[in-house]
C-alpha cells in the first residue's frame, strides 16, 4: 500500500507529508518508545536519512498539523507540543 502512495503524482506532489508511527509497546513497566517516519519531497535533503533524538508526543504530531494551516490549538496537550 504505501509503494503505491509514494509513487503517485498526484499524491507525492512536493506538497505531501506522510507519517508513520510505530506505538506498540506491551511491557509497561519501561518507558514507551515510539517510532516514526516522515517520507516525502517536503522532508529537506539535508534532514533525510537523519534521527532526531528530541522527545515528542503524539500531541507534537497534532501541533504540526496546526501549525501548517494555520489552525488554532485544540487543548492544552497540543499547546505544549
Amino acid at each position: 500500500w504505501l509503494l503505491p502512495l509514494l509513487t503517485n503524482p498526484r499524491v507525492n506532489d512536493g506538497e505531501t507529508l506522510i507519517l508513520l508511527t510505530f506505538d506498540e509497546t506491551e511491557d509497561y513497566t519501561i518507558q514507551n518508545t515510539v517510532y516514526s517516519v516522515l517520507l516525502g519531497d517536503t522532508v529537506p535533503l539535508k534532514l533525510r536519512g537523519t534521527t532526531d533524538n528530541t522527545l515528542y508526543t503524539h500531541y507534537s504530531s497534532l501541533s504540526t498539523v496546526q501549525a501548517n494551516w494555520g489552525l488554532k490549538s485544540l487543548g492544552r496537550g497540543d499547546m505544549i507540543a
